[in-house]
């Protein structure tokens, strides 16, 4: 390290120029953005650094999805510096303005001898090829892995654009789109990451330029285009955009009719291709079944109606996917999407485990290189199966088949979390964060795998901002009360539950008399909610309400009967099971050989739900 770039603080020295930090001369992993906003920091350390001010000196003028990116960047330079948002040590948060460097730094004085600095240097890479394998680093088209490869470019398929108002056109123009993604996401992750289609969705670039869309999520190339119907006749555009500088790359019109439409898509994934040889390899031969085009419009109409992810639609992707299957009984996807169908309905609509079970070894008796066959066996085997090993086999055998399924990645994560290893389950999260950039589904998640690894600060900082994203959002709300609840905080607790009793729209008297009582006594307020709520699930008797019910007789002190609805959860196998070992909600009972019996049954940890050491240990490689 060059003595005049080299900054100490507490027991940590960073070098300004190579991103470098030790501590006690060892070195401390940190991905090149945050280590460059670290920098930033230092440079003027004791003063307040405006978010727009790192916007800036991070991603330039323009504007980028900044939130998301510093938000990821402060993260990581808190755990690698071991401290907490809510009792910083080095990094204090300034609320509405910025970020505060509050330790006292210095230069050192003398250089360290080289052939010290060497040896570290050397030792360290080892040991972290050895024990990480890789990583991806946090910065726009910094994803990095075996051994720090680049992918050559990041891409997104936005929603094509339907020009007609024919029939069935937006499930036609959004299919495209999404077979599109994933035909392109099926390619090798190091030479080219595609951004989930759950970010990509959320932008029209007839609203916003190619340059913006593409600085917000990240991405090196767009591709977008049109559909026109006219009776049986299509005519396709599709255009691949450089969002640097806003140029064509490729682009092509294809006329045909529905009957042409597989056809027409092939060649629009040879275009992209085309116009990425010499950076992106030709993709591995894989042969796909033919589609009849009425088959195809199942497919297309089934995914559509899945997506609604509500009962009547879930409802008839069901018909579509069952009508698929008897018309191509070996087309391995259809019962990939039929099982999906089926998982995501609520009380067994369509059948069960069995059928789910079924399905699924269907698809991979016919396809065993199906990647989202693979994902969806991980999602059966760990949330119905409870087989860990399964399903951390499915999750990683999806990922080796296609990199760019960010649910795959989340998958792993889960695995991870259930098992107690929380920093592995959140550098998981990290990844499928960079392909799903701006989904804010997994943006809350990352607040509850932050919850569950006890880091409440910056479960309560993430979710602030998940909600700066979307004010209306259940699922940071609820992880938002968990964190309220468990620190005690009632005055937050009672924020989060008006919020949610608003949300779900419960009888104004009811929240008026709740609202006056907590002016003068949050706390109040918050247990009489609390137990208003225990008693109408105890007399409702649900089962399906069993974890809530055990949760909340375990938060007031009621070990019997949050050991009994744990059981009633149990028998009914819920999804909820997996997180046993690592719930704080639970903490009150974990002690009791009841629930230690539960987990012995489930296989699970029994060690607690905090891996500190591994913490410790993963901060630092020596």
């Amino acid at each position: 390290m060059s003595p005049s770039k080299t900054v100490r603080f507490g027991l940590f020295e960073f070098d300004i120029e190579s991103g470098e930090l030790r501590r006690d001369g060892h070195r401390v992993r940190l991905q090149p953005q945050p280590a460059k906003l670290l920098a930033i920091l230092l440079e003027s350390a004791g003063t307040v650094v405006s978010r727009d001010e790192l916007q800036k000196r991070l991603w330039g003028t323009a504007h980028v999805q900044s939130d998301l990116g510093i938000n990821f960047c402060i993260r990581q330079i808190r755990e690698a510096l071991a401290e907490s948002a809510e009792s910083p040590s080095y990094v204090e948060t300034i609320r509405g303005e910025g970020y505060r460097f509050i330790a006292p730094v210095s230069h050192r004085s003398e250089p360290e001898p080289k052939f010290r600095t060497r040896l570290l240097v050397g030792v360290t890479a080892a040991l972290t090829l050895f024990a990480l394998g890789w990583y991806w680093s946090a910065g726009p088209r910094q994803i990095e892995e075996n051994g720090g490869i680049e992918p050559a470019k990041r891409i997104a398929v936005l929603p094509f654009e339907h020009l007609t108002e024919e029939p069935d056109m937006e499930v036609l123009a959004l299919g495209l789109s999404e077979e599109l993604t994933y035909q392109l996401g099926a390619l090798q992750m190091e030479h080219l990451a595609v951004i989930a289609r759950s970010s990509a969705d959320r932008y029209d670039p007839g609203r916003e330029t190619p340059l913006v869309i593409g600085r917000k999520l990240r991405a090196d190339l767009l591709l977008t285009g049109t559909v026109r119907r006219v009776g049986n006749d299509l005519r396709i555009t599709a255009q691949l955009v450089r969002t640097a500088d806003q140029t064509l790359a490729w682009g092509g019109t294809f006329d045909g009719d529905l009957a042409s439409l597989l056809e027409i898509q092939g060649k629009i994934r040879h275009g992209v291709m085309t116009a990425l040889s010499g950076i992106v390899p030709a993709p591995r031969p894989r042969s796909s079944p033919i589609l009849t085009p009425e088959a195809y419009a199942l497919q297309l109409k089934g995914r559509y109606h899945l997506r609604k992810q509500n009962a009547e639609g879930l409802a008839k992707a069901v018909a579509h996917f069952e009508q698929l299957i008897e018309s191509e009984p070996d087309f391995a996807e259809a019962y990939v999407d039929l099982a999906r169908a089926v998982m995501s309905c609520p009380n067994r609509s369509f059948g069960g485990s069995e059928r789910v079970s079924v399905l699924l070894e269907k698809a991979i008796s016919l396809d065993p290189q199906s990647a989202t066959a693979n994902l969806q066996l991980g999602n059966f085997r760990f949330f119905s199966e409870w087989d860990w090993k399964g399903a951390k086999d499915a999750f990683e055998k999806a990922i080796a088949l296609n990199g760019n399924l960010a649910e795959a990645h989340k998958g792993l994560a889960l695995f991870y979390s259930s098992q107690g290893q929380h920093t592995l389950a959140l550098d998981s999260v990290d990844r499928a964060l960079l392909l799903d950039p701006i989904s804010v589904n997994l943006q809350a998640d990352l607040g509850w795998f932050l919850y569950r690894a006890r880091r409440y600060s910056d479960a309560r900082q993430h979710c602030l901002e998940t909600l700066d994203l979307e004010p209306d959002d259940w699922n940071a709300r609820s992880c938002l009360l968990s964190v309220a609840l468990t620190e005690n905080d009632s005055a937050e607790a009672w924020v989060q539950i008006k919020a949610l009793l608003k949300r779900a729209e419960s009888p104004p008297a009811d929240l008026a008399e709740l609202d006056a009582l907590a002016a003068v006594d949050a706390q109040g307020a918050v247990a009489t909610y609390r137990a208003r709520r225990l008693a109408r699930l105890e007399e409702s008797a649900d089962a399906t309400y069993a974890i809530s019910l055990a949760q909340a007789h375990a938060e007031v002190g009621n070990t019997d009967r949050a050991i009994f609805w744990l059981e009633a959860a149990y028998s009914q196998r819920s999804g909820f099971m997996p997180f046993l070992a690592i719930d704080p909600a639970l903490d009150s009972v974990r002690a009791d050989a009841r629930f230690q019996s539960l987990l012995e049954r489930l296989e699970l940890p029994r060690h607690g739900s905090l891996d500190s050491e591994q913490l410790a240990s993963n901060r630092s490689v020596s």
